[in-house]
């Protein structure tokens, strides 16, 4: 049956597909735990307000803006650039 032959360019692609997948998984797991170690470290400091959280509040931001802007609500997607602006110059380079 030649159609169930493995070339090398299928064997290659299957191999390929599943580097992406063990990658994904690695950063999925990878952000789970910066995520329990952000919600670790709220819990010691009640007043604190960590980098990771800011950019997941950022990034719900961005995804407001995103949906303003195919809305064609020009206003709401100008404020909120100018709200993630002002939120993003509180992140440290």
């Amino acid at each position: 049956m030649p159609h169930l032959q493995v070339t090398p360019a299928t064997a290659e692609a299957a191999a390929s597909a599943a580097r992406i997948r063990l990658y994904r998984s690695q950063l999925q797991q990878a952000h789970a735990n910066a995520v329990a170690r952000a919600a670790e470290i709220a819990n010691r400091e009640p007043h604190l307000i960590s980098v990771f959280a800011l950019g997941e509040v950022i990034s719900q931001i961005e995804a407001d803006q995103i949906l303003h802007g195919q809305r064609l609500e020009l206003a709401e997607s100008i404020t909120l650039n100018r709200v993630l602006n002002r939120l993003k110059s509180l992140i440290p380079t």
